[in-house]
């Protein structure tokens, strides 16, 4: 997604969207800029922000449960999904039982994708914000 044309598109200043996100403005700076990648509890914000499709009405949480199934269906090891990702054993771990705040990063995310032939929504859960009222629709000038 090219973060800096959406913002715009959607009319919102790098303060209001670092500001939703919960990150520094330069933060989204770098991000918007390709110098660095937001983390993935950062990309999860991100999308909810600047999807305008589901008008904040949505937002993604991390599935475990998912990535432990999908592991298991290709007979693999956390050991082994560990060494192909390249982190720890104890990482996948963490991961499959939810221990907050250890939910892989996006890099790693991209590298379990690859190596378990998903794609990342397959390890995302959509879920509808309490209490959520539809915005009215902006009128034209």
């Amino acid at each position: 997604m090219d973060y800096r044309k959406k913002r715009q598109e959607l009319g919102l200043t790098q303060e209001a969207v670092a500001e939703m996100v919960g990150i520094g403005t330069r933060t989204l700076q770098y991000i918007e800029s390709g110098a660095c990648s937001p983390k993935l509890e950062q990309w999860f914000t991100l999308q909810s922000v600047l999807n305008s499709e589901n008008d904040g009405r949505y937002y993604y949480v991390w599935s475990p449960d998912t990535l432990r199934q999908i592991r298991k269906s290709k007979k693999m090891t956390q050991a082994e999904l560990a060494q192909k990702v390249g982190v720890s054993a104890t990482s996948v771990m963490m991961w499959e039982n939810d221990m907050t705040p250890t939910i892989p990063s996006l890099d790693n995310l991209n590298k379990i994708c690859f190596c378990l032939t998903k794609p990342v929504d397959e390890f995302l859960i959509r879920k509808e914000k309490e209490g959520y009222v539809k915005p009215p629709k902006k009128r034209m000038a």
